[in-house]
């Protein structure tokens, strides 16, 4: 769904998204649940944050 996100003092309108395994026989290790925050306006992904091995979150900083 919508969704605002403030990156770098700037809020952008987003689209957020789950990616997960359809696998169901994968052990929970080999499985993945990805969390994506997309800006249709500009066709980036501005965020992606995943747990495994702890808690990651991968920001967008600036682009050309």
């Amino acid at each position: 769904g919508k969704e605002k996100i403030i990156i770098n003092n700037k809020e952008y309108l987003t689209e957020h998204f789950k990616l997960k395994s359809k696998n169901e026989n994968l052990p929970e290790d080999k499985k993945f649940d990805f969390d994506v925050w997309y800006n249709p306006k500009n066709n980036l992904i501005l965020k992606v944050s995943y747990s495994k091995m702890g808690n990651w979150e991968y920001r967008l900083n600036n682009f050309e």
